[in-house]
């Protein structure tokens, strides 16, 4: 490898260590409980293994003075909203105070995913062989069509 991409690459590997170093002390984790996914540094950091965090969000958490707290409320909602299908909201918007569902909007939209996944489940399960054989010959159709 050339010397001088080594070095701006160590250099890049140093500056990401010591941002996620200043996170995890400024919300209050040990670094020691912290490592990079795959052992790329600046990439996702796993923090006391279970919560993770990528670069940008640990860049933007310094910027905007996060809390473990704003972390925690942020990954929760995050994995709320996932549920409901939805896009969670990123770390810098969510420190910045972006719109949120409420507790009742999220428990409306998981209903009805549930709504809609039991009717797909209801549907899929009243199908006869005659359509399943042609739902089967019409994918086959198609995967000849993509391959010519």
């Amino acid at each position: 490898m050339d010397k001088q991409i080594k070095k701006k690459i160590d250099s890049y590997t140093a500056a990401c260590n010591d941002l996620a170093r200043e996170f995890t002390k400024r919300i209050g984790i040990s670094w020691r409980d912290c490592y990079w996914a795959a052992d790329e540094a600046g990439g996702i950091l796993i923090m006391t293994c279970e919560y993770s965090i990528d670069m940008q969000d640990i860049i933007d958490g310094l910027r905007l003075g996060a809390k473990w707290d704003d972390y925690l409320a942020w990954y929760d909602y995050g994995c709320d909203v996932h549920e409901t299908g939805n896009q969670p909201p990123n770390f810098k918007h969510w420190l910045q105070g972006c719109p949120r569902a409420t507790e009742e909007e999220l428990k409306a939209l998981r209903e009805k995913v549930k709504e809609s996944e039991e009717m797909f489940l209801k549907s899929i399960n009243n199908l006869t062989d005659e359509a399943i054989d042609d739902l089967i010959e019409a994918l086959s159709d198609a995967k000849t069509k993509l391959n010519n």
